[in-house]
């Protein structure tokens, strides 16, 4: 029990009274993700998958979870497997960034090294994500 409350206070739910008793529906979407991370961390794994961990979150949720997956990593010493459409999210997370086209991965690298790619697929998929302006004439005003 000494290592659940541990690692509860270190993903900031320790000063959440009763955590260890509530059930998934009482808490809330981001506690219910630290709760998730909390057991998966327990067996003290080398990786950790996460996939689409910001579906449906807030961009303030959303940029919580990525701080919570990059201070994991650091703090655990794990290597996190992130699957996201979230161009913004992978940017600020990945150490790596790599896309999967037709079942190939087609470009990888740092993020500043895949922003610079001129692969069209992953030009339209990160213009069309809004990170960057779009290149197509008749996106321009």
């Amino acid at each position: 029990m000494e290592r659940v409350r541990d690692l509860l206070a270190r993903l900031d739910l320790g000063r959440v009274a009763g955590i260890e008793q509530k059930f998934p529906a009482e808490l809330s979407g981001g506690q219910r993700k630290r709760v998730g991370l909390a057991r998966a961390l327990i067996d003290r794994p080398q990786i950790l998958l996460y996939d689409e961990p910001t579906t449906g979150l807030d961009p303030v949720a959303t940029k919580n979870v990525d701080e919570m997956i990059r201070r994991t990593a650091d703090d655990f010493g794990v290597t996190s497997v992130v699957i996201s459409h979230d161009m913004a999210s992978t940017f600020r997370i990945g150490d790596r960034v790599a896309m999967l086209h037709a079942g190939q991965i087609i470009v990888d690298g740092t993020a500043r090294e895949v922003l610079a790619s001129t692969r069209p697929e992953l030009r339209e998929f990160i213009e069309i994500s809004g990170l960057v302006p779009s290149s197509h004439p008749e996106a321009r005003p």
